[in-house]
């Protein structure tokens, strides 16, 4: 997962540079800075998304590597 989204913020970064280069208006750049901040901020929960999700998987594993140890002495 992180190497497509580092993937997406190359080619944002290659798409930006085109579009600046061929219009350097100010609402051009207005509109660029903007998708930055949507880009820099999915970028951001997918990062927390993917951190949560193996803690989930992690923990879920602790609690089953502890349930499986209590088995075995009850058992």
């Amino acid at each position: 997962m992180s190497k497509q989204l580092l993937e997406m913020q190359n080619d944002w970064q290659i798409i930006r540079a085109r579009i600046l280069e061929k219009n350097s208006d100010s609402s051009m750049k207005m509109v660029i800075n903007e998708c930055d901040r949507m880009i820099i901020s999915a970028i951001s929960s997918a990062c927390d998304i993917a951190h949560r999700v193996s803690w989930d998987f992690s923990e879920a594993k602790r609690i089953v590597d502890e349930l499986v140890s209590k088995e075995n002495v009850d058992g």
